[in-house]
C-alpha cells in the first residue's frame, strides 16, 4: 500500500486499558488489540474480529454488547440501558461496525477506517458526579477556531421550541442526571458516527469482504459504493466560499480578509443558495453525509427538529439570549426539497433500502425563523412551540465550540487518507 494513514490512537485508546463488557463474547481476545491498533502493521484481518453485519446481519443488543470494550465497568451497562430504549430496526445501523469502543480518554466521539470501530466519549453516559469523576474533561485546544469572526453559528436540535438536551459538559460537577437526560443525545451521536461506519462500508459490501482484508482493505475497495462519493458525483455542493469558511471553523486555516468580513447574513444567505443541512458539511464530504443522515434519522425516530442560524456577536461580555440577534435561520433544513433529495441519496445506500421514503414523509416542513429579533425571542415564534423557551440557555458559542471540538478529533482519528481520497477532488487530511 502506498497511503499513509493517521492513527492517532495512543494517547485516547491503548489496549490496556480496555476490557470487553460481556464476559463471554467470542471476541474477547481480539477487541481491545484490534481497537487500539496504532499502525498498519497491528491492524487486524476481517478473520481476527470481522465487521458485525457479516457475523449477525440482523444485530440485536445482546450482539453489539458482546463487540463492546469499555475502559470502566459501569460505561457497558449504562450504554445497554440506552440500547434497549431504541427500536430495534435503529440497530441495524451497527452492522457497519467492528467494535464499539468507551473510554475515558476519549474526546469526543469518532470513528476510524482503520480500525472499523466507533469510538464514544462517556461524558454522554455518565448519571451520577462519581461517574462524571472518571471522564478526561480536558478540552480541546482548537476548539475555538473561528471565535475572532464577525458572526456566530447556533445549531441544535428542538423538542418544540426548546433546546433538545443540555450538553453534558456544561452540567455542575455536582449534579446528576436521569437515564431519560442522555438517550436522546446518546443516540444523534450514534446516528452520526454510525453513518460514517456504513459509508466507509456499505451493508451491500459486506457480503464480498474476505477474511484476509483488515478493514482499511476492505473500505478502500468498496470505497466507489460509499454515500459520499455517490452524494459528490450527483449532488456535491457548490459554494466555495462557505468551504473557505469550514476551513477557518473547522481546520483551523487562517481567516482571510474576506472571511473576517462575512457577517452573519452573508452567512445565511450564501448558506441558503447551496444544499447543505449544516454548516458543519463543509468541513468535509464525509460529514456532509453523516450531517444528513443525523438529522433525518434524529428526526424519525424521537421527533426532534434541527435548527440552524447564524447570529450577531454581542457587544456585553455576559450577554443573555435577546442579546444574540439573528439574522438567518431554519428549523428543519432538511425538508429543503435539494437537500431532501440529498438526503435520500444516502440514507438509500446507508440503509440499503431502496425505498427510505418512510424517514423523509414525515419531516416537518423547513421553517424561517423570524429575523432581526433575539434568538430566544424567535425559537419562541416558531410554530408547535409552546411559547416560552423554558430549561436551560445554552449560550450560542459553546454550541460552537462543541462543534468545533468534534470534528477537530474526526479529522484526526477517523483515518481519511487524503489523496487515496481521489474521487472527491479535494485533500482533507
Amino acid at each position: 500500500a502506498t497511503v499513509s494513514i493517521e492513527f492517532g490512537l495512543d494517547d485516547q485508546v491503548q489496549a490496556n486499558q480496555l476490557k470487553p463488557h460481556s464476559r463471554t463474547t467470542p471476541w474477547g481476545n481480539a477487541l481491545a488489540r484490534c481497537a487500539s491498533a496504532t499502525n498498519v502493521f497491528q491492524l487486524c484481518t476481517l478473520n481476527n474480529l470481522p465487521f458485525l453485519g457479516t457475523a449477525t446481519p440482523d444485530p440485536g443488543i445482546r450482539d453489539i454488547m458482546q463487540r463492546t470494550v469499555v475502559s470502566h465497568g459501569r460505561m457497558g451497562p449504562r450504554f445497554s440501558q440506552v440500547l434497549k430504549q431504541l427500536t430495534p430496526d435503529m440497530l441495524q445501523i451497527f452492522r457497519g461496525v467492528k467494535a464499539v469502543v468507551i473510554g475515558a480518554k476519549i474526546r469526543p466521539a469518532f470513528y476510524t477506517q482503520a480500525t472499523g470501530a466507533i469510538y464514544l466519549d462517556p461524558q454522554d453516559l455518565w448519571l451520577t458526579p462519581t461517574e462524571r469523576n472518571t471522564i478526561d474533561w480536558e478540552p480541546d485546544f482548537r476548539s475555538g477556531f473561528g471565535s475572532s469572526l464577525n458572526f456566530i453559528s447556533a445549531e441544535l436540535y428542538l423538542a418544540g421550541n426548546s433546546p433538545a438536551w443540555f450538553p453534558s459538559d456544561l452540567y455542575e460537577a455536582w449534579e446528576t442526571r436521569s437515564l431519560e437526560d442522555i438517550i436522546w443525545p446518546v443516540a444523534n451521536l450514534l446516528s452520526h458516527e454510525l453513518a460514517h461506519a456504513n459509508d466507509a462500508m456499505p451493508p451491500t459490501q459486506l457480503g464480498l469482504v474476505s477474511g484476509r482484508d483488515t478493514p482499511l482493505d476492505a473500505t478502500f475497495r468498496a470505497e466507489s459504493e460509499s454515500s459520499t462519493v455517490r452524494l459528490y458525483s450527483a449532488y456535491p455542493l457548490r459554494s466555495n466560499l462557505l468551504d473557505e469558511l469550514g476551513g477557518v471553523l473547522f481546520r483551523g486555516d487562517p481567516a482571510s480578509y474576506v472571511i473576517q468580513a462575512l457577517s452573519p447574513t452573508d452567512v445565511g444567505f450564501e448558506f441558503a443558495q447551496d444544499d447543505a443541512n449544516a454548516l458543519y458539511a463543509y468541513s468535509s464530504p464525509y460529514e456532509d453525509t453523516a450531517m444528513l443522515v443525523e438529522e433525518v434519522l434524529t428526526n424519525y425516530y424521537f421527533g426532534l427538529n434541527r435548527m440552524v442560524s447564524f447570529l450577531e456577536v454581542p457587544a456585553s461580555q455576559d450577554p443573555s439570549c435577546t442579546e444574540y440577534t439573528l439574522r438567518w435561520g431554519v428549523r428543519n433544513r432538511a425538508a429543503t426539497p435539494a437537500v431532501r433529495e440529498r438526503a435520500r441519496l444516502v440514507l438509500a445506500n446507508i440503509l440499503d433500502e431502496a425505498d427510505v421514503s418512510r424517514y423523509l414523509d414525515n419531516l416537518p416542513a423547513t421553517e424561517e425563523l423570524e429575523r432581526g429579533i433575539g434568538l430566544c425571542e424567535s425559537l419562541e415564534r416558531l410554530s408547535n412551540g409552546n411559547g416560552t423557551v423554558p430549561g436551560r440557555f445554552i449560550a450560542p458559542p459553546e454550541l460552537a465550540r462543541i462543534q468545533a471540538q468534534r470534528f477537530n478529533t474526526h479529522r484526526e482519528m477517523r483515518g481519511h487518507v487524503g489523496r487515496g481520497r481521489g474521487r472527491i477532488h479535494r485533500d482533507y487530511r
